[in-house]
């Protein structure tokens, strides 16, 4: 019988050993366990979608410039829609700012062409109202001695129109064209004018009807009707005496 090596004997074999027990609190972290700064694993960033807030800024500075340039309106318009399909990509995120940002840049695009057009006709209707009532020279004066006129009518009718009727006498001893301008006075001061040209035989007499408005609450008591001048036209030929 063979003794056993004495404890601490270099020279003894290795005894095998029995297999131990798995021990979990004991396993390396796995990444994005416990063991990792993540925690539970990095968060997932939310969606965004600055095309909407961008959308809706854009549509509320274009309907305050509506009334000037409408351009900001049409980008809003379009901006808002591309934004409003890619919130419905992603969840609804930002839907409802892109949604007002087209509505806002359309509203602003119709107002602006609106206040453009209307602008516009009012432009031109005060332009040619302007150019109507501009006292142009329409030839030299003509001599007091050579004509003489007489009011006939002057009619006012209830939506202020108001009609007036002159006679003119040619006192010369040829043919003549004479340019006349008739006053519409209310309340002492001119309030329209009308021209109107007319032929006159030699030493006789021919009519000129003229017409303006007036305000519609004019009173006829209030309204005279008058000759403001007569012209001789400048490319009107000089007549020979008969």
């Amino acid at each position: 019988m063979v003794d056993a090596p004495p404890p601490g004997d270099p020279y003894r074999p290795p005894q095998p050993q029995a297999p131990q027990p798995a021990q979990p609190w004991l396993t390396p972290a796995t990444p994005g366990g416990y063991g990792t700064s993540g925690g539970y694993g990095a968060p997932v960033p939310s969606p965004s979608n600055g095309l909407a807030t961008a959308a809706l800024v854009l549509g509320i500075v274009s309907l305050v410039l509506c009334q000037w340039m409408f351009l900001p309106g049409l980008v809003a318009f379009i901006l808002g829609l591309v934004a409003a399909g890619t919130a419905k990509k992603i969840g609804g995120v930002g839907l409802g700012k892109a949604r007002a940002g087209w509505i806002l840049g359309l509203a602003s695009v119709v107002v602006g062409v609106a206040v453009w057009v209307f602008g516009t006709i009012a432009f031109v209707a005060a332009i040619i109202g302007f150019a109507e009532n501009l006292d142009v020279p329409v030839g030299d004066v003509a001599d007091p001695g050579t004509y003489s006129t007489m009011v006939d009518t002057c009619d006012l009718s209830s939506d202020g129109l108001v009609e007036m009727t002159v006679t003119l006498r040619n006192r010369t001893a040829f043919e003549q064209t004479f340019v006349v301008k008739g006053a519409f006075i209310v309340n002492g001061s001119e309030a329209a004018s009308d021209r109107g040209s007319v032929d006159v035989p030699a030493r006789g007499t021919a009519a000129v009807a003229l017409s303006a408005t007036v305000p519609a609450t004019t009173a006829r008591s209030a309204l005279r009707c008058d000759v403001a001048e007569v012209y001789e036209p400048f490319l009107d030929s000089s007549p020979s005496a008969s």
